[in-house]
Order: C-alpha cells, then structure tokens, then sequence
C-alpha cells in the first residue's frame, strides 16, 4: 500500500505552492473567477507533488517519483503561468 513520510524540506515546498495558490485565488476572484475553479485546476499538479515528494523510496521507485515529479512542476508551472502572468486575461486582446 502507499506510504508517505512529510519531511522539513516537503514542508516548505508545500508552503510554497498554498502562498502560490492563495496568491492565484485573490487574483483571479476580482477579475470574476470563481475560487473552486482556481483550486479545482491546481489539485492535480499538488497530488502528484505530494506522491513524488513524499512517497516512501520502498514504494516509489526514482524512475516513478522522476516522471511524476516532472509531470508536477510542468503543471503547476503552466496554471502558475496561466493565473498569475494572465495567459486568459481577456484585455490582453488574444
């Protein structure tokens, strides 16, 4: 079964990306987003983070914990980009 261990260091990276998404979510609820829709399109890129920082090595493999880490940060990089820069924001005129 799965096991998870949140070490210091997961603890920060953590912390880091619920100020990115506090930061995302007060954005975007004044430009008439709703506060559902920016969390609801974060939660996967936080599930996969969570495995593959926190799964126990006995489980995960590193070939796994690579490929779901990678998957992680190339999403939560692009909703980062996409709530925070504004690659949606309407004045822009794309």
């Amino acid at each position: 079964m799965w096991e998870f261990e949140v070490s210091r260091r997961d603890k920060m990276v953590y912390l880091i990306c619920l100020i990115v998404l506090a930061i995302s979510v007060y954005i975007n609820v004044e430009m008439g987003d709703t506060t559902r829709s920016v969390i609801f399109s974060y939660l996967p890129g936080f599930f996969a983070l969570f495995v593959g920082l926190s799964g126990k090595d006995k489980v995960i493999t590193k070939a796994f914990r690579a490929i779901v880490l990678f998957l992680a940060f190339l999403w939560l990089g692009y909703m980062a980009l996409h709530y925070l820069i504004g690659f949606h924001n309407p004045f822009w005129g794309n």
